[in-house]
């Protein structure tokens, strides 16, 4: 288990982004969206000590390197579902630099 103090885990921002999912869309290049929610700072490091405890107690399965951005929104969306399900899901292509 690795937590990097210099991003989110430590942050004292009022908003912390992170992505939870992904959808194919064959109409945009590359061909898919990415969701992200909203949260503070707190949330945000309970949310990256719950997702870190997901690789711990094998929870991904085969979807646990998070090497790929996607493996990673696949690994943050199972931990939004349980415990974060009141944080509404937003399209955020436009942050990853896609045209929406």
């Amino acid at each position: 288990m690795v937590i990097n103090p210099a991003r989110n885990f430590m942050s004292t921002s009022d908003e912390v982004e992170t992505d939870v999912g992904w959808r194919i869309n064959p109409n945009r290049r590359p061909a898919f969206d990415v969701f992200s929610i909203i949260t503070g700072n707190i949330q945000a490091a309970a949310f990256i000590l719950l997702h870190e405890l997901g690789h711990r107690t094998k929870s991904y399965e085969d979807n646990d390197d998070d090497g790929d951005p996607l493996a990673g929104a696949i690994n943050n969306g199972k931990i939004h579902d349980a415990c974060f399900r009141n944080l509404r899901r937003l399209r955020s292509n436009a942050r990853l630099g896609m045209k929406s």
